[in-house]
This record gives structure tokens, C-alpha cells and sequence, in this order.
């Protein structure tokens, strides 16, 4: 799969601070032709500013990074367009006018924010995927809290994508196993993968999974499957280092799995906090809604959409706080407290 790169060559066109809206730094195109995941609708499903339409198809995934950090992973801004310098649409690779959606993407695979500086996004176009000749200069209208930017971005190379992973998942089995299994979409001159645990802050490499492609070539989706003999009575962290043949490396996005003496569905740790950071564990893959709120009820930060079974909250300053969680799917609710030192 291609991926390519945008780089930022004007911080606006029109100014205004950071507070108001961040411009883009870079646009990574992840994938092309409706390979994005699975909780990527396969027709645009509308956002705040623009309309659910099935004339707009699902093409693929992008990566945006922001020139500064956002308040909160999901305050990340909305992408009204992406268009030519003098506001036309943007073209495929058959020189054919395409018009462009975007969406936020909040899946566990590939999507999960990991840094409050980038985010994925869904996106949808009504005639082709998205093709950006080696110069092209584009321009990319965000909103933010209600205000508009418009920042000027250029192609300026083209990368292939070793390995496109397409899922990821860490389920305890019982209390002395963990079942882990992840699928690629494609791959290219990839060797293998190392499964890595964590426990108490150190990364170690507990297996070596060698890739189930011909010559480590595959343009199909290929699945792999790992048991871990894991008895660790608190939360231990998976991720999976895939390798290629030349040395080059990349990392999955990580799952974390309680021990069977952790009761609750929904763990809160480090719990109290000394560094204004939390993570929360939940019980199984689904997507919620979280709100944090200090002792007198204020809110503090919202994450609107979260899948996964993992969410990191930071800044937080010293307090008490509630993190309310509601389950989109059952609209069951939990509410942990937590405290910050």
C-alpha cells in the first residue's frame, strides 16, 4: 500500500493563533481504495459541518499531524477540505476531479491516538483515490472550536508501507495464558514480528513470529496467532515490532490486559497519580464516551468516540476527579475515581 507524505509550506493564509486553530504539519496517506478499517463507514457518514452521503465511497486512512499539541486527543480538527490552490478539486490518478471527506477515526486499529500532536481520519471521495503529483501545492481548510484556517501544504514524497496492519487484539484466556492474534492487509519484504510485553515499565520480546508471506511479499490479508503463558496479577501491555529484511522496523499500536485478580471492568492506574497521567483499562473492545470532572463537577476533558480497550488521560493537575464512561452501544455507565498528587 502507498503512503504519501505532505509537508506544511505556509503556516496559514489566514492568521490566527494556535488557540484558535492549529494548521497541519504533515498529511500521511496511509491507504488508498476503501482499504482503511474496518470502523471506517464504507460511505461518509457526515460530520458536524458536512452531510452523510453514499455518493462519497470510503478510500482510505489518513495520518494528520498538527503543528502543536491539541487540548485532547478528540479535539482534533475538523478537515472541511483538502483542494487545489485556487480552490478546485483535487486529483486521481486518471487526472479526474475528486471531491474529498473526511472523518475522524477513533479505532483501535491503526487509529488509536498515542500523542496529542496527530490523528487519524476516515476519508471518502466521490471519484477516485486520493493522487498528489511530486510538487502539487494543495490547500487544507480546518475547523477548530468554530474557527477556520486554511494552511497551504505540498507533496513531497512518496513512501511504501512495509507492512499494513489491519488489526491487533489481547484477550485473556485465563489466569495463566493470553491469546493474541493480529492480521496484515499487505506486507512487503517483512521478516517477522516480535511480540513484546510490558510489565512495570520494561518492554521485553517474549516470542519472534516469522511472516507467513511468500518471500515476506503478500498483497492479501494473512492472520497470526500467539498464546503468552502470562500469570501477572496486574496489567500487562502487548505490542507487536514487525521487522523487515533490511532491519527496518515499525510498531503496532498497544493492548493492555488485566491479571484475574484485578475484579473490575474498567481499570484506572496508577491510581493515585504522581505525574497528572492515568491510563484506563476497559473490559473488552467497544465505543465510549468519557468525561473527566474535577470535585466541583467542572468538566475537565471529554474523548468522544473511544475504541480500544485502552485510553490515556494526561495533564491532569493535583485534584479528585470522576471519569464517567458510557458505552455507545449499550449506554450502560461507570464511573471511577481517581486522584492526582
Amino acid at each position: 500500500m502507498k503512503r504519501i507524505l505532505l509537508s506544511i509550506l505556509a503556516s496559514s493564509l489566514i492568521m490566527c493563533s494556535y488557540a484558535q486553530t492549529p494548521c497541519t504539519r504533515t498529511i500521511n496517506v496511509i491507504n488508498n481504495g476503501g482499504n482503511a478499517t474496518a470502523n471506517c463507514p464504507s460511505t461518509f457518514p457526515g460530520n458536524s459541518s458536512q452531510n452523510a452521503s453514499a455518493t462519497f465511497k470510503k478510500e482510505g486512512e489518513v495520518k494528520i499531524t498538527f503543528e502543536s499539541a491539541l487540548a485532547t486527543p478528540s479535539s482534533a480538527p475538523l478537515v472541511l477540505s483538502i483542494t487545489k490552490l485556487d480552490g478546485s478539486p483535487v486529483k486521481d490518478k486518471k487526472n479526474k476531479d475528486i471531491n474529498i471527506r473526511f472523518v475522524w477515526e477513533a479505532s483501535a486499529g491503526g487509529s488509536n491516538v498515542s500523542t496529542t500532536t496527530y490523528g487519524y481520519y476516515c476519508y471518502y471521495s466521490d471519484n477516485g483515490n486520493l493522487f498528489n503529483g511530486s510538487g502539487e501545492r494543495y490547500l487544507a481548510t480546518l475547523s477548530y472550536s468554530g474557527n477556520i484556517q486554511t494552511c497551504e501544504i505540498t507533496d513531497i514524497a512518496e513512501i511504501v508501507t512495509p507492512v499494513l496492519f489491519k488489526g491487533f487484539t489481547a484477550d485473556r484466556k485465563n489466569s495463566t495464558s493470553v491469546s493474541l492474534k493480529w492480521t496484515t492487509a499487505s506486507e512487503q519484504n517483512n521478516k517477522g514480528f516480535y511480540v513484546q510485553r510490558n510489565v512495570g515499565g520494561e518492554w521485553k520480546n517474549v516470542a519472534f513470529v516469522f511472516s507467513a508471506a511468500d518471500g515476506g511479499n503478500s498483497t492479501s490479508d494473512l492472520s497470526y496467532a500467539f498464546n503468552d503463558a502470562n500469570t501477572e496479577k496486574g496489567i500487562s501491555q502487548y505490542r507487536i515490532l514487525q521487522v523487515d529484511f533490511d532491519g527496518k522496523a515499525m510498531f503496532s499500536d498497544i493492548r493492555a490486559i488485566r491479571g484475574e485478580s484485578i475484579i473490575s471492568k474498567i481499570t484506572v492506574y496508577p491510581n493515585p497519580s504522581t505525574d497528572g497521567k492515568v491510563n484506563v483499562v476497559f473490559e473488552s473492545t467497544s465505543v465510549r464516551d468519557v468525561l473527566v470532572n474535577d470535585l466541583q463537577g467542572r468538566l475537565i476533558k471529554r474523548f468522544a468516540g473511544v475504541a480500544g480497550n485502552t485510553l490515556v488521560i494526561d495533564n491532569l493537575k493535583k485534584g479528585f476527579y470522576s471519569i464517567k464512561i458510557t458505552d455507545r452501544n449499550t449506554a450502560a455507565t461507570a464511573v471511577e475515581k481517581v486522584v492526582v498528587n
